[in-house]
């Protein structure tokens, strides 16, 4: 799944991605009972074609966050990211009462698309070190 995006895992991972680092990411994933990491499938076909991780709360601000919402680039723009948005947005609002947030690789024009259309707006900007490199990141948050 991960490699059906390959422009998203250039920026973060520097173009690589194999079994053995997505163990480790689900095995990471695991270990913090505030944090799920699902898989996006079709309902007809059970096809695989997508990916989402957050957090219930994020201790460093005390809000929900999306960490991740992959959809691989041949199904992007069929409402798998929206529908797994909205899922969690669904969950996270019967726990907490503050906005849901995420961040976007600034060069990431789909994820901007995807996050504008779900009613997310920028609050602020970060620098992150990731696998391709220092990332600009656009913070957003929307009001569950």
């Amino acid at each position: 799944m991960f490699l059906g995006n390959p422009e998203y895992l250039e920026w973060t991972e520097g173009g690589d991605y194999d079994l053995e680092m997505l163990k480790s990411d689900w095995q990471v994933a695991g270990t913090d009972p505030q944090r799920h990491m699902l898989g996006l499938r079709e309902r007809a076909t059970g096809e695989l074609v997508g990916v989402i991780e957050y957090l219930d709360h994020n201790e460093r601000d005390g809000h929900p966050w999306i960490g991740l919402i992959m959809v691989a680039s041949a199904r992007q723009r069929e409402g798998f990211g929206a529908e797994a948005v909205s899922a969690v947005a669904e969950q996270i609002h019967l726990n907490w009462a503050s906005p849901l947030r995420l961040a976007v690789i600034s060069k990431n024009e789909p994820g901007m698309r995807l996050a504008l259309a779900l009613g997310f707006e920028p609050y602020g900007e970060a620098e992150q070190p990731l696998g391709g490199g220092l990332q600009r990141l656009v913070l957003m948050q929307r009001r569950i």
